[in-house]
């Protein structure tokens, strides 16, 4: 982390603010409190890969999944989500506790616990992650990995005020060397040393004003800030109306809990309009940004596109529970992101056996398109998804003969380079199922 280039900074604001929500960590850490290592890892979106009577207690009794999902390294250049393809090795010991990240970064968010044998870890294919970065009850020596002192954390006086530069590097206690190593660009301020991630973020967030020390997880605050106040529960922002040019005149378009209202409209108009979208008819004005809000085409004022994007960026991290109580809270079941895809595209990031039927009973279309052409299904195999996940979108009517996402031109269930490059992938036993499936299939 450099502490000086404002796009870095965005990113990790965004990250903060929308890849850990405040219920999973509460949670996480009333189950942690009462024992329940299982509960909160089902909470923190963590799959349990071993046997559960070989389970190292004495470690996951301090473990804590919204604790290591607000540290683990993300990827960088507008992307928040977790650096896939990476295991990370938590304890000492034989067998040793493990984590491995998502395999996809543009997929599921879902981390998995498990055991490996000793002589299976490589330092080539693992990284070794500090216990204060996982474990609540080591929590406080983050104040020693970042160069802080009894005293003081790098770049604030005793009481957490910010220093001015000028005071910067003073003298030779461990916050005023690490300040000397960040200005330099020697060493360990980096966006990742060696694969760790780097827990200085928080500091440089809160050291340009982005972010209050309330702001962050509240063992990282507890023991960066231990003076400062814990937060108070935030009441929800209040969505005001979106002004757009409509016909004439301007209208007022308001966006409740993802579901777009417009507001200067009556039901005959929405009627009226509808029917001449079927027809074949463009849409104008507040119509135009309804279906760009729900279809494949179009463009949102700045304010909505803001919105639907932290809407999208908090239901794919929050998982099926998020997507489920955004839908229960009344969040349009067809809205689209930026590419143009709604949650039935995005299927491979939840349990799709809760949300395919609720997305159906909705009347959200099995084979919607993106911006791209793709279906669902077609992006289902690309990646791909699990066998059973595709198998329910061909039950519930996926189309195996539309365009694939690779090639328009060859239809999903014949597309041979794609079995080709999952073959490639290694004999994954999920894989290898839909291989076989579509070899069938064709």
């Amino acid at each position: 982390m450099s502490g000086a280039d404002p796009l870095e900074l965005s990113d990790w604001l965004r990250i903060r603010r929308h890849t850990v929500p405040d219920w999973m960590i509460e949670e996480c850490t009333a189950a942690r409190e009462r024992g329940d290592w299982r509960l909160a890892c089902a909470i923190g979106e963590v799959e349990i890969a071993f046997d559960e009577r070989d389970a190292p207690l004495d470690d996951l009794a301090g473990f804590a999944p919204d604790l290591l999902r607000w540290h683990l390294p993300r990827h960088a250049g507008g992307h928040t989500t977790l650096l896939n393809g990476t295991t990370y090795v938590l304890t000492e010991g034989d067998p040793v506790l493990v984590l491995r990240s998502p395999v996809s970064f543009l997929g599921s968010q879902r981390l998995t616990l498990d055991l490996m044998r000793r002589a299976d870890i490589t330092r080539q294919r693992h990284v070794r992650l500090p216990r204060p970065l996982w474990d609540a009850r080591e929590a406080d020596r983050l104040r020693t990995m970042v160069g802080g002192s009894a005293r003081r954390v790098p770049y604030f006086d005793p009481g957490g005020s910010p220093l001015p530069p000028s005071e910067l590097g003073i003298g030779d206690d461990a916050p005023a060397r690490a300040e000397r190593r960040h200005v330099d660009r020697r060493d360990g301020f980096g966006p990742e040393r060696g694969g760790l991630p780097d827990p200085s973020v928080d500091l440089d967030l809160v050291r340009h004003g982005l972010l209050q020390p309330h702001d962050l997880h509240p063992l990282v605050r507890s023991s960066l800030f231990p003076t400062a106040p814990a937060a108070v529960p935030a009441t929800p922002p209040v969505s005001e109306p979106v002004r757009v040019r409509c016909g004439s005149g301007w209208h007022e378009v308001l966006n409740r809990s993802g579901r777009l209202d417009l507001l200067d409209h009556t039901a005959t108009e929405h009627r009226r309009e509808r029917a001449l979208q079927v027809l074949g008819g463009a849409a104008h004005g507040c119509f135009a940004v309804e279906q760009a809000w729900t279809g494949p085409v179009g463009r949102l004022p700045r304010r909505l596109r803001a919105d639907r994007d932290a809407l999208w960026l908090r239901i794919q991290h929050g998982g099926t529970r998020a997507a489920l109580d955004a839908l229960a809270a009344g969040m349009d079941p067809d809205l689209r992101d930026s590419r143009g895809r709604n949650l039935m595209h995005a299927l491979g990031w939840f349990d799709h056996r809760r949300v395919l039927p609720v997305l159906l009973a909705a009347g959200v279309e099995v084979d919607a398109r993106d911006r791209e052409g793709c279906t669902p299904l077609a992006r289902a195999v690309s990646y791909p998804w699990s066998l059973d996940l595709i198998e329910g979108l061909i039950a519930a009517g996926a189309d195996p003969y539309a365009p694939s996402a690779d090639d328009p031109d060859v239809p999903i269930h014949r597309c041979d380079h794609i079995r080709r490059r999952m073959r490639w992938r290694g004999a994954d036993p999920a894989t290898l199922a839909v291989i076989e499936f579509f070899e069938r299939y064709a």
